[in-house]
């Protein structure tokens, strides 16, 4: 069966349209730059450098200015530059006279405030200072022409990201759509973008939305409401190959739908460690001289991590009060009382100022979970944004729709290695039950659980430890591990495998770290952290030497916590990390589970019952690396010949990167994952580029390693002991792309995080060649010419000899650089998602193939779909044929994402149609794992366990979910 055809929202921007609107931009002036650049310098110290807090003046300024784009952002070497856009031929934008002041306050508070530790003589902050007082001497805003930058996205170091979706922002700005039965959506820019860099998107005004919540289980019907708005987000991104006459790529601009809610109600738990949003909105002007209008700002708000206490970050209001800026309301005041200040539509504080408190995913009102379920129906989705495109009156040209590749196989047509668990079991159940020989799934037989296992884990006996403090915990864990077995309850475990029990008696090894505040050494709380886990860790250890298995087994541990995470613990108290470590420490793969509450009926709950077969499913399958048939069997369905599918090495290169924190240090780690055609699976990390360890043992080995570079962190002059360089990066990517391959191999990597640089070695590209505007022209070469290592270093044709068994690489890129779809169906039919993994071929140039991954909808998400759901908009109901009310606002829409694969540096005899799509799909069909029976991963098997395998140790450096 083939699906239906895909368009996707994504948009061709005429030059022409857009020549007639204004762009402008400010440099931070030369002067404010070489005296912020000689102050850091004399206040850095050997163990840090100290970065100027920009984002403190660009809250501020933004507060005071919402008619800009954005504040003062980096763009190019050591300079800075704010942004308007302008639709009518006025553009609203404060004066260099008029920042003057903002910037002076600004500077004088960076001084009060640094820290003690790093102060210097009071000489270097005066001159500082009176650098900043002198006003500069420069041209102030400078026009850009909007459509040099449709015609080259490099213009002016790629302004069009930016200045591009806020022209469309501003165009929609109190512009007016209908959807549905006249349902009107009235748009209002906003400025601030989640993290640092900001920029404008469009939402609506807040839709109220009511609905009965009917409790199938205890026949109760409880009223709910909540506030939702549509947002709308403007994105301009490339692809590889679309380019001008003059070689110049050719830009899209993707359109995003999605819902965002709004607190009514009082919050009272936020989530740990992060800020909240609040919409801002300006009655009257916060500084006189500076313009507004009615442009919502997003300013965060942040949680002392001891006292609770709520304050706007960044020093906020201190700022306003310096250069005399009228004052924003208590974040308190908008936490405890929501509604009064502009969520209904009608309500202010006593200067007209707007505060729209953002929901966000976790956050509790009166112990009760935001009303308003999130997502829209791909009719809703399309509808509004056929109707935007309209009113932009032909700015936006649409995309021609994409045709469907074959669909994946499914059900018993499928190979055994694209299986969830659930679905293997029961076809081993179905041929046990009947005595039949061993059926077919795909081209290959199914194996017993023990067959496949082995595959990753030869010549080993496997041991499994069930540390528990609970009888419930125990006895679950068993129940299911024997059905996983297809043992029947009361039989023994088979020989191959060692079940062994440990009863947890000390209850200090569950017991939360302490957090005494007044605890000198509370001062430096990572290392208060630290010396608890040191403690917890040593006292796992000795509890758990008894028990392991000393014949060369493969140790795996489930291991049963019991402490809460609630109002008043800080999440940094679970001792997970310890735990983790003295597992890894041990060389056992380690997985948690939550206790089990007591049996009632001798049957456990349903949430403990999905939990212990989750917890099961990860630590025997995924974390072997196990697979339930040989990859072979898919790549040949791929359409793959026999002699290189049996053959096939397939290599994940991942980077992972999580930012520095007061206490946690900044890490930058990388890994590469092979899947061999058997289902072998190994891992190699930088420190040892040329080996590769099986993928079970992979776990322990990092956490080791992780642990070790934790404690040396806290030592090290630098603090930089667990960030890989990008230098460091592109030798390891190197090193693994241009072996000299045993085997046909494909090498998968993602694009965004490994084209580009960040932090302090930012100039310093990763692999520049998979940027759009360099993958056609060198599509037939790898270019590492950028790398320092000389035995590597080079660019490669296809005709070295020593890559003769590397087939190709695949780019990957999803989020926001891939769109939006939806199927293509009659006019009278409602737009459905996916029930399967579905591919789609994009041929825009002929140069370079783009094919594109959409996975099926979740099993969770399958009432979206059924007849009476179908197309139902945010705020209809309907009925069912039972007459039981069905609310669009109390359904959870989710939608899978696009996965963009792009191969380059093919093989000369793969490089024809059926083989380019054979590539794609091995890859493609491979959005699957046996542990997970929801629907598709993002990340293709390889991707995924190089994730999964990192996430699980991360604990280890104190990084908390």
């Amino acid at each position: 069966m083939i699906n239906p055809d895909i368009t996707l929202a994504r948009y061709t921007v005429s030059p022409e349209v857009i020549r007639d609107l204004h762009v402008e931009t400010l440099l931070f002036a030369p002067s404010y730059q070489l005296a912020i650049a000689a102050f850091r310098k004399a206040i850095s110290t050997s163990q840090r450098k100290q970065a100027p807090p920009l984002r403190r003046l660009n809250n501020a300024l933004l507060a005071c200015a919402p008619t800009l784009t954005h504040g003062f952002e980096w763009f190019n070497a050591d300079n800075h530059r704010a942004l308007v856009v302008g639709t009518n031929g006025v553009l609203h934008r404060p004066e260099l006279d008029d920042l003057h002041p903002l910037i002076n306050i600004w500077g004088q508070h960076w001084v009060d405030t640094l820290p003690q530790r790093v102060k210097k003589k009071a000489d270097d902050s005066k001159r500082f200072l009176d650098s900043l007082r002198e006003l500069p001497n420069q041209d102030t805003w400078r026009t850009i022409k909007p459509e040099l930058m449709i015609l080259n996205p490099g213009h002016e170091n790629g302004l069009v990201y930016q200045a591009v979706p806020a022209l469309l922002a501003s165009l929609l700005h109190e512009k007016t759509i209908n959807i549905g039965d006249g349902q009107e959506i009235k748009w209002r820019r906003v400025q601030g973008n989640s993290g640092d860099r900001t920029g404008l998107f469009v939402v609506s005004q807040p839709f109220q939305a009511t609905y009965v919540d009917e409790n199938k289980k205890t026949g109760k019907s409880t009223p709910r409401e909540g506030y939702f708005a549509y947002r709308l987000d403007f994105i301009v991104q490339t692809q590889a190959g679309r380019t001008y006459a003059d070689g110049n790529l050719k830009p899209w601009v993707f359109l995003k739908l999605s819902c965002q809610r709004y607190a009514h109600e009082r919050l009272d738990n936020g989530n740990f460690n992060r800020n909240t949003s609040i919409l801002v909105g300006i009655g009257t002007g916060r500084i006189t001289t500076y313009p507004f209008d009615g442009t919502l700002v997003r300013l965060p708000v942040t949680h002392h991590r001891d006292t609770g206490h709520l304050c706007w970050d960044e020093y906020l209001p201190e700022l306003l009060e310096g250069v005399g800026g009228r004052k924003l309301a208590g974040p308190e005041l908008v936490y405890n009382n929501p509604d009064r200040f502009g969520v209904k539509g009608n309500t202010t504080d006593r200067f007209g100022d707007e505060y729209l408190l953002v929901h966000a995913e976790g956050y509790k009102y009166h112990n009760r979970q935001h009303g308003i379920k999130t997502g829209f129906h791909l009719d809703e989705r399309h509808a509004i944004i056929q109707a935007v495109i309209k009113q932009l009156d032909g700015l936006l040209q649409p995309d021609d729709q994409l045709p469907a590749d074959m669909s994946a196989p499914i059900g018993f047509s499928a190979s055994a290695a694209m299986l969830p668990f659930k679905k293997y079991r029961k076809e081993l159940e179905i041929r046990r039950d009947r005595k039949s020989p061993a059926r077919k799934a795909g081209d290959g037989p199914l194996q017993t659980l023990q067959e496949r296992l082995s595959v990753n884990l030869p010549h080993s006996p496997i041991s499994i430890l069930v540390v528990c403090q609970e009888n419930s915990t125990r006895s679950l864990l068993h129940q299911q591990l024997k059905r996983m077995l297809l043992i029947d309850e009361g039989d023994t475990y088979p020989a191959w495998l060692n079940v062994v029990d440990i009863y947890i008696t000390n209850s200090q090894l569950l017991a939360l770290y302490n957090k005494d505040t007044t605890d000198p050494l509370y001062k430096d709380t990572a290392l208060y952290f630290l010396k608890q886990q040191h403690e917890k860790k040593a006292l796992w250890v000795e509890f758990l030497k008894p028990y392991v298995p000393t014949n060369g087994a493969i140790n795996l541990a489930l291991i049963e916590i019991n402490y809460q995470i609630g109002k008043g613990i800080d999440p940094r108290q679970q001792p997970k990390g310890a735990i983790r470590d003295a597992y890894a420490q041990l060389n056992i793969a380690s997985q948690c589970i939550k206790k089990v509450k007591e049996f009632k009926n001798n049957k456990a709950e349903t949430g403990d019952l999905v939990r212990a077969q989750l917890s099961l499913f990860d630590l025997v399958l995924r974390q072997t690396g196990t697979l339930l048939g040989a990859p072979s069997d898919i790549y040949k369905q791929a359409g793959l010949p026999d002699e290189a599918a049996n053959k096939l090495d397939l290599i994940a290169l991942y980077r992972r990167q999580t930012n520095a924190k007061s206490d946690i240090p900044k890490t930058h780690l990388a890994i590469a994952v092979r899947l061999r055609a058997t289902g072998e699976v190994d891992v190699c990390l930088p420190s040892q580029p040329n080996q590769w360890i099986p993928y079970v043992e992979a776990g322990p080995t990092i956490g080791r390693m992780l642990a070790e570079k934790r404690a040396e962190w806290h030592n090290a002059p630098d603090k930089n002991a667990l960030n890989l360089t990008n230098s460091q990066l592109a030798e390891f990517a190197a090193q693994v792309v241009t072996a000299q391959h045993e085997r046909p191999t494909v090498v998968m990597i993602e694009a965004d995080v490994w084209r580009n640089g960040s932090g302090s070695d930012s100039r310093y590209h990763i692999w520049p060649q998979l940027k759009n505007e360099e993958l056609t022209s060198k599509r037939d070469v790898l270019d590492f010419s950028h790398i320092s290592n000389t035995s590597i270093k080079g660019k490669y044709s296809r005709h070295d000899s020593k890559l003769t068994n590397l087939l190709g690489v695949i780019r990957l890129r999803m989020g926001n650089e891939t769109p939006q779809y939806v199927p293509i169906v009659d006019d009278d039919s409602p737009a459905r998602n996916f029930t399967e993994l579905s591919g789609f071929l994009d041929q825009t140039n002929s140069d370079l193939w783009h094919y594109f991954s959409v996975g099926k909808l979740p099993t969770p998400q399958k009432a979206q779909n059924t007849e009476v759901s179908a197309g139902l908009y945010k705020l209809e109901t309907r009925h069912d044929d039972k007459g039981r009310a069905v609310a669009g606002a109390d359904m959870a829409i989710k939608h899978p994402q696009v996965v963009e694969l792009v191969p380059f540096f093919v093989r000369h005899d793969f490089q024809t149609n059926e083989l380019f799509l054979a590539l794609c799909r091995s890859v493609h069909y491979l959005r699957s794992s046996p542990n997970w029976a929801m629907g598709n991963t993002v990340l293709p098997f390889p991707l995924h366990l190089a994730q999964c395998l990192l996430d699980d140790q991360l604990c280890i450096l104190g990084i908390i979910d």
